[in-house]
């Protein structure tokens, strides 16, 4: 099935999340309503991308009217079909993430209850900042795609041996002053930028007048929360004994779940500890005994720390119940 072409400020990545919380539900009234709901106040400052992106779902019938009441009409099949053309690399919902929405409408069900007025709230599921990009980073990403010939956000981290969270910004900057194309699913962004266009860049760059701030987005749940100091140590000695670094090891090790095994490979490659993405291949592990030695001394002067701080609070508990019992 072809599906058709994205409506205007309607991007694959905002209609994938959608799709994703109508695959979860049953297909009844109910849910719709409850769904439609969600989106207004999500968009509540954006009736135009909501209503292109309701367009787009009833054009791809996605949303049928059965009996003058609009249903959500989505299969698993359909869904991967929709990923291949413009999301190659989604996947269908888990069990887990069913419970967590059951759970969710379960609190909406009571909020409703008590008269709950959903127009105030506003619902962020995103944060941003603001970033600033060196113009060396910038100027090897230009040369790097004029080079190739294409512009991906693999191609950047494998060429400059850099992690997502640095190769993100860039990519952002350059889509946003027309030096690439716009995210398109799997087809490769084209490169945009013309022999005028990069003198200027490099004019502007030697003058200090080029403005390197671009706004990134940050997750604002279990990804931005701090990594526990144990399992950073746990999975340390997990890539050190096995010789090799990957999400599936660090999951199985720890035996916590993807979104934090994948958070610790993340730390571990910017902290220069393992090789970058390389497709199927095994991350090499590059810590040296050097810096696995300050890293464990580190975690030392942090225990110690605690200790005397606990240590401080016993010594005035006790001058305190002393004074009193005088």
């Amino acid at each position: 099935m072809q599906f058709t072409v994205l409506k205007e400020g309607l991007d694959a990545t905002t209609l994938k999340d959608c799709l994703d919380e109508m695959l979860e539900i049953q297909n009844d009234q109910e849910d719709y309503d409850y769904l439609e709901l969600c989106w207004k106040v999500r968009w509540h400052d954006e009736e135009e991308k909501l209503a292109s992106l309701l367009e787009w779902l009833e054009e791809n019938n996605f949303i049928v009217e059965v009996d003058g009441e609009k249903k959500i009409n989505i299969t698993k099949d359909k869904y991967m079909e929709f990923c291949s053309q413009f999301y190659p690399f989604a996947r269908p919902m888990t069990d887990e993430r069913r419970k967590r929405y059951e759970f969710l409408k379960e609190h909406y069900a009571a909020l409703l209850a008590v008269g709950c007025d959903f127009s105030k709230l506003i619902v962020s599921r995103e944060k941003r900042k603001q970033t600033e990009i060196s113009f060396e980073r910038l100027k090897a990403a230009i040369d790097c795609f004029r080079e190739a010939g294409y512009a991906s956000t693999a191609l950047l981290k494998r060429s400059l041996h850099i992690g997502f969270e640095k190769a993100d910004p860039v990519m952002r900057w350059l889509e946003e002053k027309g030096y690439i194309s716009n995210f398109n699913g799997s087809q490769r962004r084209k490169v945009l930028i013309t022999d005028e266009q990069y003198k200027t860049f490099l004019q502007e760059c030697e003058e200090g007048r080029l403005n390197t701030e671009v706004t990134v987005q940050t997750d604002s749940g279990l990804w931005n929360k701090p990594i526990d100091i144990q399992k950073k140590k746990a999975a340390l000695d997990c890539i050190r004994k096995e010789g090799y670094a990957s999400i599936s090891l660090i999951r199985n090790a720890l035996e916590c779940r993807y979104q934090l095994a994948g958070q610790i490979v993340l730390w571990l490659e910017n902290e220069g500890y393992i090789g970058t993405f390389d497709g199927a291949k095994h991350r090499k592990v590059l810590i040296t005994d050097e810096q696995y030695e300050t890293f464990i001394k580190k975690i030392l002067q942090r225990v110690t720390k605690k200790i005397k701080k606990f240590l401080n609070f016993l010594i005035n508990l006790t001058i305190y119940v002393k004074f009193i019992m005088v």
